[in-house]
């Protein structure tokens, strides 16, 4: 289990004292029958209400709600192939979907 927050600050201006926030707390669960096996879960919100990296013009800025969860094979130990399903649901537009495949390799 991996619990983690993300925090980011920047100066609303040049030589200002006033900062805005985003953050971003996540929880993954994982499991690992083997070693060419592992399963995930992931749950995470993000919320940027002035717009720092994610600028949404309405009132509050952007937050969203997003869950994923994958399998991960490692035919060798260089090797990993992930199959994720991962969804996003924000406040003010319907949710968000996917499906991803991806393939990692270390030399």
């Amino acid at each position: 289990m991996l619990t983690g927050f993300d925090i980011g600050s920047e100066q609303k201006e040049k030589n200002s004292k006033s900062y805005t926030q985003w953050f971003s707390p996540v929880i993954v669960a994982r499991f690992k029958p083997n070693e060419k096996w592992a399963f995930a879960a992931r749950g995470e919100y993000y919320r940027d209400k002035y717009g720092v990296l994610i600028y949404l013009p309405v009132p509050g800025g952007f937050s969203t709600v997003g869950y994923s969860a994958n399998v991960d094979y490692a035919p060798l130990s260089n090797l990993l192939l992930r199959l994720e399903a991962r969804q996003w649901h924000t406040q003010h537009y319907k949710k968000y979907p996917s499906l991803t495949l991806a393939l990692a390799f270390s030399l």
